[in-house]
C-alpha cells in the first residue's frame, strides 16, 4: 500500500466572462488543462513522489481544483523530500497560471484563484501528526506515549511544579558559549529527562574549558593598548579554534592545568568527571558507568508451578548486559541533580574566575 501526505490545494479560475462555455466545452477545457499540467511534472524526477486529484465545477463559476499529495516515507525522508518538492511545485504552478488555453477556436485564460500549499517551515508538525496516527493504527488504536494533549501537559506540568525552585537556581556565567547549554541541561532535568541532562551538562563542561582556553590564548597575544580589527579578530578566532577546538576534554584538562587556568584540585575533580561521567555517558561506556561492586545473582527456573534455583554467582552490573539500560535510567533519575549540581558549580566557579581575567578583552571586542 502506498502512503501519501496531503499538502494542500490549488484552485484555478477559468475566465468565462461572457458565459459562453457550455458543459461540453467545460469538460474539454478541463481535460486540456489536466493534460498540460501533467506534462509539467511527468518527465521530471519527481513524478513518483507527487499525487494529484483534479476536479472541476460543472455549474456556476468555472473552477478547477487540484488536491496535491506527496509520497509518504516516514518523518525523516518525507521532510527531506519536501525541501525539493515544494519549490518544484511552486515553479509548476507559476508556469500554469495566466496560461491561455486554445481549444476548437475558443480561447480562455487560466488564473490562480487560491494557493494553499503548506510552506516548508510549517510542514514538520503536519508530517509528525501523520506519523503519530500511523503508529497509533499499528498499536491497537493507542498513541505511543500520551493519549491526549492534556495528558502530555499534565506530565510536564507536574515536573515543573516539583522543580520550580530548581529552575530558578539558574545563574549566568556571562559566557554566551556556555550559558545556553547549562540552561538546557537544567531544563532537561526539570522536565525529567535525566540522562539527557547529564549528557548536556558534560558537554557544557567541555565547552567551558575550551572557551576559557581560547580566551586565555587570545588574551595573551592581543595587544592591550589597541582595539583589534575585524581581520585580527578573524585570525585570532581561527587560530584559537585550531589550537583547542578538536582537543578532547582530557587534553583540555591537561592544557588548562599547564597554563595555570585550573588548580591541582580542580584538575583532579575534572579528571574524575571526565572518566566516570562524561566518557561513560557520551560514549555509552558501561564499564565506567557502573561500579565493580558485586552481589549474589541467582538464576531461577519455573516448571510445573515450582520455582527452582539453577545457579548463583557473585556479579556486578558490568557483568549483566540485560539490566544495564534499566540501571542507567534509574541511576540518572536518582543522582541526576547531584551530578548536575557538582558540574554546574564547577563550571560557574571556573567561569567566574576566568571572566575577571578576560572581561576586559571581551568587552573590548564587543565594543569593536
Amino acid at each position: 500500500m502506498v502512503l501519501t501526505q496531503k499538502i494542500g490545494k490549488v484552485k484555478f479560475y477559468v475566465n468565462d466572462y461572457n458565459k459562453t462555455i457550455n458543459s461540453e466545452l467545460r469538460k474539454l477545457i478541463y481535460f486540456e488543462f489536466e493534460k498540460q499540467f501533467k506534462s509539467k511534472y511527468e518527465n521530471s524526477g519527481y513524478k513518483k513522489a507527487l499525487y494529484f486529484d483534479c476536479t472541476y465545477s460543472e455549474k456556476g463559476s468555472f473552477i478547477i481544483s487540484l488536491d496535491i499529495s506527496i509520497l509518504y516515507l516516514g518523518v525523516y525522508q518525507t521532510l527531506i523530500n519536501y525541501n525539493f518538492l515544494h519549490p518544484f511545485l511552486l515553479n509548476v504552478v507559476e508556469e500554469v497560471k495566466n496560461h491561455i488555453i486554445n481549444l476548437k477556436g475558443f480561447s480562455t485564460l487560466i488564473a490562480v484563484m487560491s494557493f494553499d500549499i503548506i510552506p516548508i517551515h510549517k510542514i514538520k508538525p503536519v508530517i509528525e501528526r501523520t506519523e503519530a496516527h500511523i503508529l497509533k493504527e499499528n498499536n491497537n488504536g493507542k498513541f505511543s506515549l500520551f493519549q491526549s494533549e492534556e495528558e502530555a501537559i499534565k506530565s510536564v506540568s507536574e515536573n515543573i511544579k516539583t522543580n520550580f525552585y530548581f529552575l530558578n537556581c539558574h545563574r549566568e556565567t556571562k559566557f554566551h558559549e556556555i550559558d545556553p547549554k547549562v540552561m538546557e541541561a537544567r531544563l532537561c532535568l526539570a522536565y525529567g529527562l535525566n540522562n539527557t541532562s547529564i549528557t548536556m551538562i558534560c558537554i557544557a563542561l567541555e565547552e567551558t574549558l575550551k572557551t576559557i582556553l581560547k580566551y586565555d590564548y587570545i588574551n595573551k597575544i592581543q595587544p592591550k593598548d589597541t582595539k583589534p580589527s575585524l581581520a585580527e579578530i578573524k585570525e585570532q578566532t581561527n587560530n584559537a579554534q585550531r589550537k583547542y577546538g578538536s582537543k578532547s576534554l582530557g587534553e583540555c584538562i591537561i592544557e588548562a592545568h599547564r597554563t595555570g587556568i585550573i588548580t591541582d584540585e580542580e584538575k583532579k575533580q575534572l579528571k574524575s568527571i571526565n572518566i566516570n561521567l562524561r566518557n561513560a555517558q557520551i560514549h555509552s561506556d558501561k564499564s565506567k558507568m557502573f561500579s565493580s561492586d558485586k552481589t549474589e545473582v541467582t538464576f531461577l527456573k519455573s516448571e510445573s508451578n515450582k520455582i527452582e534455583k539453577v545457579e548463583s554467582e557473585l556479579m556486578s552490573a558490568k557483568d549483566i548486559i540485560y539490566i544495564q539500560g534499566y540501571l542507567q535510567f534509574h541511576l540518572a533519575e536518582k543522582y541526576g541533580k547531584d551530578i548536575f549540581n557538582e558540574i554546574e558549580d564547577l563550571i560557574f566557579s571556573l567561569c567566574r574566575k576566568n571572566w575577571n581575567n578576560n572581561k576586559e578583552l571581551i568587552n573590548t571586542v564587543n565594543a569593536t
